[in-house]
């Protein structure tokens, strides 16, 4: 800390306008996001009119923080506390939003205001503090401490850590984070709609059925990343350990990118759950308890069986949300009515009680690996067995062997055609397609010349045969 040096400063908002305004970042990347989508509120003042009122009415505002960037950075200085009051005081002074109507006066554009209104905003004194010399670690703590508007949660401090390949994998997962060209996740894609009561511009998630309130969906975004950080097991994954990994200065921007495959491929998964959810669900998402159950059982089945691939999401989810409601549902009569004894001195618990505990608790490897064990064992989750969804085998190619011995045993000609075949030109083909679950195996090869194999694509063989064979009239 001894590099670090600050400096305080008071100056009107008339001179923050022609003099500093343009040589500050307001939209660091590391923001968490606007609290509220509109600069107009209709009910009630948004937060932009309500900054703006405080200070027609004279009350405090409390201090911008401020901080120096690195040379060569597009504006010589970021807000890392204050950005959305530094936004509204910019952009109601260019006429782009109103007071609000019930102010005293109405709701009127800057331009609309009375001289004295006028110069009561254009002196208002604000107070600011500008650091030099804080690193990217030391942005998610001065943060934290020095954040005098909405409380800063933990996950809040940890974006605040700028612009180092986890925090940027992060944010650009689970946001669209404003003047960037980046694009969140396919689940947490959202429209922004006018609710029909009270006229406000809300976000609407398409995938699931929770906002991103102080960055929870980034929250769950870090809680999966950081299980394939740690190898794609699942294990304690809370505030603690999170920061443990945006502190890891090995996290490598090609580290990251690979890490950033295996979340996506649990995502993409989810996702098409989603989908399926949608259909039942009159268009809603994914809740908190489905989302949070969902990539512990993909994480932890994928970590034992290898990777999976959806047959039909629809059949999935109906038996996920009918084992989920054994622990988690409304109805009381149909809750799995077991006991567990968490220690030799506690006392017995329901089951379902139990459950539901642990499955908001990300502090414990044990008690997250319960949540998945009594998801398929009491809850009968098994997708598997229903034909919802099949285990891929890893080896994708035949080997050589393999397909001389499964040639030689048939007779050297083609399976498809029956015609001579020799190493030169043949492939191994499988019977049931990989990409519907069949195995890289013995029993699984038929050996057939490389333009059929080519053709077949993803057919089941036995049904390629069969409509060449047709086809042919052999």
């Amino acid at each position: 800390m001894s590099s670090l040096k600050w400096e305080t400063s008071t100056k009107s908002v008339g001179e923050v306008l022609s003099e500093v305004m343009t040589l500050i970042d307001n939209d660091p990347v590391y923001q968490r996001g606007r609290i509220h989508p509109s600069d107009v509120g209709v009910a009630t003042p948004s937060k932009s009119q309500s900054i703006i009122n405080s200070i027609l009415q004279g009350f405090d505002l409390g201090e911008i923080t401020l901080v120096r960037t690195a040379r060569g950075s597009a504006s010589p200085y970021e807000t890392l506390d204050g950005a959305h009051r530094m936004r509204a005081i910019r952009d109601f002074h260019d006429n782009k939003f109103p007071t609000h109507r019930d102010l005293a006066f109405g709701g009127k554009l800057y331009k609309q205001l009375d001289r004295e209104q006028r110069e009561a905003f254009k002196s208002y004194v604000l107070r600011i503090v500008t650091y030099d010399g804080v690193s990217n670690d030391m942005k998610g703590l001065l943060f934290r401490l020095r954040n005098g508007g909405t409380p800063v949660n933990h996950m809040e401090m940890l974006n605040a850590y700028g612009n180092i390949p986890i925090a940027d994998f992060i944010r650009n997962t689970a946001r669209k984070i404003i003047g960037y060209s980046t694009e969140p996740h396919k689940l947490f894609h959202s429209i922004m709609i006018r609710d029909a009561k009270d006229g406000e511009l809300k976000e609407k998630h398409q995938y699931v059925k929770f906002p991103n309130n102080r960055l929870c969906h980034d929250e769950m975004v870090a809680r999966i990343t950081y299980m394939y950080y740690k190898g794609g097991n699942v294990v304690a994954c809370d505030k603690k350990e999170l920061q443990e990994m945006y502190e890891d200065h090995n996290l490598t921007e090609d580290k990251v990118t690979r890490i950033g495959k295996k979340v996506h491929e649990c995502l993409d998964f989810m996702r098409d759950v989603a989908e399926a959810r949608k259909s039942f669900k009159r268009g809603h998402g994914l809740s908190t308890n489905e989302f949070t159950m969902l990539y512990r059982w993909y994480i932890s089945f994928t970590k034992q069986n290898g990777p999976v691939r959806l047959i039909s999401a629809n059949t999935f989810y109906m038996a996920f949300e009918r084992s989920l409601s054994l622990f988690c549902g409304d109805d009381k009569s149909s809750l799995i009515s077991g006991t567990y004894q968490e220690t030799p001195r506690s006392d017995p618990r329901l089951l379902h009680e139990v459950f539901k505990g642990y499955l908001g608790a990300h502090n414990s490897t044990k008690k997250i690996e319960k949540t998945c064990e009594w998801l398929s064992n009491e809850g009968g989750f098994d997708p598997v067995g229903i034909g919802a969804l099949v285990v891929m085998d890893s080896a994708r190619t035949f080997s050589t062997k393999m397909i001389e011995e499964k040639l030689a045993s048939q007779g050297y000609r083609c399976w498809v055609t029956g015609e001579k075949l020799t190493m030169k030109d043949a492939h191994g083909g499988h019977i049931v397609p990989h990409s519907k679950g069949g195995q890289t195996t013995y029993n699984n090869l038929v050996v057939i010349h490389k333009n059929h194999n080519i053709t077949m694509s993803d057919m089941n063989a036995l049904d390629y045969r069969d409509q060449y064979r047709e086809r042919n009239g052999s």
